[in-house]
């Protein structure tokens, strides 16, 4: 600004880093988008401008417009005061950020000698928030037009419900990797001359292996229903059709209901493998396709002319369950992404049980920003919470003996041990006896579960790492086949236990003669020696493995 406040000049800051540096860029702002402008479309009356907290004041004469900035642009809820003509003392606040409707303000024309009433209103214009100051002459034209815009003309109404839909992922093979159920899905859609709505439900949804072997996990992912969210994805929004220049939401939601997500590494891979294979497709149709380049350079600056502004944009919490396991003896073909061979080399160490991994929800109130910048920044959010949720998948690991599984066994017995007796005690002293029996009994049940799953955990991840050891894939294989039954009470334990140390020791003995005569059939001479070394060395690993 200079002295007198009449003039201002608007710099454009830029802080860019690359490598090591970082550049501090100030140029001229764009004055024909700037970031807000003041519009006086008054005939005499004098606009005031002073920003809440400071004392500079800034001039709009009548029948002008003004590229305006804060003057602290890093401070949130800013406001501007606004005082209509001098010595009015008719003071309103604005607050820019924010498109609505402001009520009129009467004021005295000195100059007419008469009272006029002024609409304020904030709009967007492209990428530019204006506060517009406008005149109204005849309050009977005013509330007529005023009146027919407010008449909504109906347009559209669209309701759609579909009881299930299925859709099956067949590879190029061609073979069956998933299945998608989705089941109660409910489509609503509505469009005025002023607004647009949707509601937009998918009651159920589950993702099934269709793979044949070794298909661990049947369902691959299953949402957990409550009482109070019986519906797994939800969205919803309301769409101002009257701006034109921008996408106006006035409310945008979006929910995702808890999940379990259980796969193991054969399905990943498949359809890792998949995905690069669509990807490869779309790849080279670009190639075919001529000035693609030009086409791209179009279409971003379409996408950056067009802002979108959202009143509320609400993305709810998102919890899934994340539970993964390591399979043996898989085909090289298979690990060609860099995801796959991450697997390869961590092999059963990322043996993961349920992990619990929780992402909080994004609320953000009056954003107006382009389509990429906003898609960055949601997208910035969900994975600086996954960086902070890689603790929870540490610690579900097998090797670690999965200590989130321990902990949250031994916090269902410690609640039960109190709740039990206080929910008995509220109906009988009879029942406050019993509700003390139930609850040391879980706590009882719970911890010993937790414990002994814990150590099976950790003494199946070192039984697989020794089992590695062997030079065997057929016996690996054959153990994790065994190990994926689930004793159901301690009797069944112990026999598991005993059939393991009985296939290990009998391995073991008949590895020495058998792993020689397999190394020679499959490599001759040198699958001979590798046999030999693979039967000795699995005559000593095998038993201890099975122990």
């Amino acid at each position: 600004r200079n002295k007198d406040a009449t003039k201002v000049y608007l710099a454009k800051v830029d802080i860019r880093i690359k490598k090591k540096t970082t550049f501090i860029c100030i140029s001229p702002e764009n004055e024909e988008y700037p970031v807000y402008r003041i519009d006086n479309c008054t005939e005499n009356i004098l606009l005031l401008l002073k920003q809440k907290g400071y004392e500079t004041v800034d001039y709009v004469p009548p029948q002008a417009k003004r590229p305006y900035a804060w003057d602290e642009y890093t401070q949130t809820q800013q406001t501007l005061r606004v005082q209509f003509d001098k010595g009015s003392g008719i003071v309103r606040e604005f607050q820019l950020d924010e498109l609505r409707e402001y009520p009129a303000v009467e004021v005295f024309d000195r100059k007419e000698r008469m009272t006029v009433l002024l609409s304020c209103e904030v709009f967007a214009e492209g990428p530019t928030k204006v506060l517009s100051v406008k005149q109204l002459y005849n309050l009977g034209l005013e509330d007529d037009a005023t009146r027919k815009f407010e008449e909504e003309e109906k347009r559209l109404d669209l309701i759609v419900n579909i009881d299930n839909i299925g859709i099956s992922l067949v590879n190029e093979v061609p073979e069956e990797l998933l299945f998608l159920t989705l089941a109660k899905i409910s489509c609503e859609y509505g469009k005025t001359n002023l607004e647009s709505k949707l509601d937009f439900r998918i009651g159920y949804l589950q993702l099934d292996n269709q793979l044949y072997e070794p298909n661990i996990y049947p369902v691959a992912i299953i949402p957990i229903h409550t009482p109070q969210h019986s519906v797994f994805f939800h969205i919803t929004f309301v769409k101002n059709m009257a701006s034109k220049s921008i996408d106006f939401f006035k409310y945008f939601s979006v929910l995702i209901q808890e999940m379990d997500i259980m796969m193991d590494e054969v399905v990943i891979l498949k359809v890792l493998n998949f995905v690069n294979v669509i990807m490869q497709f779309y790849e080279e149709r670009e190639e075919e396709v001529e000035n693609v380049e030009e086409q791209r350079v179009v279409q971003a600056s379409t996408s950056e002319s067009k802002m979108m502004y959202f009143q509320l944009l609400h993305l709810n919490p998102i919890k899934v369950n994340v539970t993964f396991t390591h399979v043996s003896g898989i085909s090289s073909e298979l690990y060609e992404t860099k995801l796959a061979s991450v697997l390869k080399r961590t092999g059963g160490l990322v043996n993961i049980d349920g992990a619990p991994l929780e992402l909080n929800g994004f609320l953000w109130q009056h954003p107006f920003s382009s389509r990429d910048d906003l898609l960055s920044r949601i997208s910035l959010h969900y994975v600086d919470g996954l960086i902070r949720e890689v603790h929870k998948l540490l610690g579900a690991a097998d090797v670690l003996g999965s200590p989130i599984s321990l902990l949250g066994s031994v916090r269902t017995g410690m609640h039960d041990f109190f709740h039990e007796p206080h929910k008995g005690l509220v109906q009988s002293p009879t029942d406050y006896g019993i509700g003390i029996v139930r609850g040391t009994q879980s706590l009882v049940r719970s911890s010993v579960y937790g414990i002994f799953n814990t150590t099976h955990k950790i003494t199946g991840s070192i039984g697989n790492g020794m089992a590695n050891m062997s030079v065997d894939p057929d016996y690996v294989r054959e153990r994790e086949a065994l190990n994926r039954e689930r004793p159901r009470h301690v009797g069944e334990g112990i026999a598991h236990g005993m059939r393991d140390f009985s296939v290990g020791l009998f391995r073991g003995v008949t590895g020495v003669v058998t792993d020689p005569v397999k190394g020679l059939q499959r490599e001759g001479a040198v699958g001979l020696g590798k046999g030999m070394v693979g039967g000795v060395v699995g005559f000593f690993t095998k038993p201890a493995v099975g122990a």
